[in-house]
């Protein structure tokens, strides 16, 4: 899923940097610069909102789109509070995938948001 939704995002124009396991993604995050994080819901090990609380704990506050099949089970309370930008809804569209990116990069919550 890491491969194919880094290829969406290349198709709007950004340059993805995808990660299968977070420890691997929380590894790269602590020695190098991102714009932006786009985040699975459901991930090996851990969630992706428990996986950016944890960020949040190591000073990141690098902006933040959470993905996820379930979105109704996620505590979107829980969300705001470690600043998850938007929740995406799978499947979704191109342009609702685009639109979360800008207004995350942006610094701005989208309709989605938690």
């Amino acid at each position: 899923m890491a491969k194919s939704t880094a290829l969406l995002v290349a198709h709007l124009g950004y340059e993805p940097v995808h990660y299968v396991l977070p420890t691997d993604a929380l590894l790269h995050l602590q020695v190098e610069s991102f714009d932006l994080l786009l985040s699975d819901y459901e991930m090996p090990l851990i969630t992706g909102l428990e996986f950016v609380a944890l960020l949040r704990e190591e000073g990141c506050s690098i902006p933040t789109v959470l993905m996820s099949g379930n979105a109704a089970s996620i505590d979107r309370r829980r969300a705001r509070q470690v600043g998850i930008t938007a929740i995406l809804e799978k499947p979704f569209t191109m342009t609702q995938l685009d639109q979360a990116l800008r207004q995350a990069l942006a610094g701005s919550p989208t309709k989605s948001a938690a």
